[in-house]
């Protein structure tokens, strides 16, 4: 567990820094290249966004190393910090203090975590992560996140149409997750290079690079917004949230669910929810400086 850990807050470190670069950049662009391929294009041709993107890939890589030792519900839970780590990030472009307030929503955050992860004990079972699961989740978190992009595409207020697209692109990370699950699963049942080939026989590793696609084009949409306090928080909240209900409902992980377990989980999600709404609401959220 302790090297899940050590690999999930690595990558959240490397997507705070990546989704500050992007977000930065991706505000500059034109806001009807939304949902486009063309914004993808317009971005790689962005310094900064290059920057970013190359620090997202190697979070990516943490993250999935970090699901070899550790349950979904425990890294996908950890994401939760990246949006701390990305606040001191936001203070420094801006020149700004890192104010009392912001320390204590901070601390308010990570502790309703780490509440929240003794408290559950979540457990992964390996042989649950099987092909028709997965298919099955990328009808349930695919249907969702089409639905949300919808929703999006008819909502007037930048803010609500930054919070949709986010979570769309959340439920697509949380897919991402589930399909290397399934991949490290095959491949740590590997004995020999003949069984390893049988790792092309899993959806997964066919679905991964859409999924990766689809996810980023939809967060980098929201990060047209030149907030990241709908965008970033959205998807640390949703990300968590839709990993630990999908884990438990369809590949059988479990979480501690005694009347006194499942009190400090809730009081945990709490703590953890006030903190993220309380920080998000700080104008060093409010990054924009030009990107180059």
């Amino acid at each position: 567990m302790g090297t899940a850990i050590i690999l999930a807050v690595l990558a959240d470190i490397l997507f705070a820094i990546s989704g500050v670069l992007q977000q930065d950049a991706a505000s500059s662009t034109d806001p009807t290249y939304s949902l486009k391929l063309k914004l993808l294009t317009k971005l790689f041709s962005t310094k900064m966004w290059v920057v970013g993107f190359l620090l997202s890939l190697i979070g990516y890589f943490a993250s999935f190393m970090a699901l070899k030792y550790g349950s979904l519900t425990l890294v996908e839970s950890l994401m939760i910090l990246n949006f701390l780590f990305a606040l001191p990030l936001a203070d420094i472009i801006k020149k700004r203090r890192f104010n009392s307030q912001e320390l204590l929503f901070g601390t308010v955050t990570v502790a309703g975590l780490v509440l929240f992860l003794i408290s559950a004990d979540a457990k992964d079972i390996a042989t649950s992560y099987t092909a028709t699961k997965v298919i099955l989740s990328v009808v349930i978190l695919g249907g969702a996140a089409t639905c949300f992009t919808l929703i999006s595409t008819y909502s007037k207020s930048i803010n609500i149409k930054t919070f949709w697209l986010a979570s769309g692109g959340s439920l697509m990370n949380t897919l991402m997750a589930l399909e290397i699950k399934q991949i490290i699963n095959n491949i740590n049942k590997a004995s020999n290079y003949a069984t390893l080939a049988k790792l092309f026989e899993s959806p997964g590793t066919y679905l991964l690079i859409p999924t990766f696609i689809i996810a980023l084009i939809l967060i980098q949409s929201a990060f047209q917004s030149e907030k990241l306090s709908w965008s970033l928080p959205t998807v640390n909240l949703i990300n968590p949230l839709a990993a630990t209900i999908i884990a438990i409902t369809v590949f059988n992980g479990s979480i501690r669910s005694s009347w006194w377990a499942l009190g400090f989980e809730f009081v945990g999600v709490a703590l953890v929810t006030y903190g993220i709404i309380k920080l998000s609401s700080g104008k060093s959220v409010v990054i924009r400086t030009g990107a180059n």
